[in-house]
């Protein structure tokens, strides 16, 4: 394994929670927030990402799609309609990534949709719209969306 030295400092450290039912999606996710300083929970179920949801209050959710009891798009509707993660970073993963499927993915409350595999790059833009989110929850705004970052990396 490579090790690299947290690039975030415990204030700027943020809650992921992360959501799929391949287990080793979410260790390697997982991992690779770890090492950017963040703090990580995992779900493999819809049901219980809703549990940890609530308890962990996280600034970013990446959530699949396919989970084996209820789908992402209605964790996301869950996640939306509850006052404690209602503005939350919201991230489809999957690998439906059709136009279509996005849409689905907006109209079911995620902020953004991206196909699997994610890499560095992706996560470090996630992590700023995250950071973003999270400095206008303190405002009590609402920021944009920063859905060129899916265009800015390929």
């Amino acid at each position: 394994m490579i090790c690299m030295p947290k690039v975030v400092s415990a204030a700027d450290s943020r809650r992921v929670l992360i959501v799929d039912d391949h287990f080793d999606t979410t260790e390697v996710l997982s991992v690779m927030f770890e090492m950017l300083g963040h703090e990580v929970r995992s779900a493999h179920r819809g049901i219980d990402a809703l549990r940890i949801a609530r308890e962990l209050e996280p600034d970013l959710v990446l959530l699949d799609i396919g989970l084996p009891d209820i789908s992402g798009h209605e964790v996301a509707r869950w996640l939306r309609a509850d006052p404690i993660t209602a503005r939350t970073y919201i991230v489809a993963i999957t690998c439906w990534d059709s136009p279509d499927d996005i849409a689905r993915s907006m109209s079911a409350g995620f902020d953004d949709h991206l196909a699997k595999p994610i890499g560095l790059a992706r996560i470090r833009l996630l992590l700023a719209s995250a950071w973003e989110r999270a400095r206008a929850r303190a405002r009590g705004s609402r920021p944009g969306l920063a859905r060129d970052a899916r265009v800015a990396v390929a």
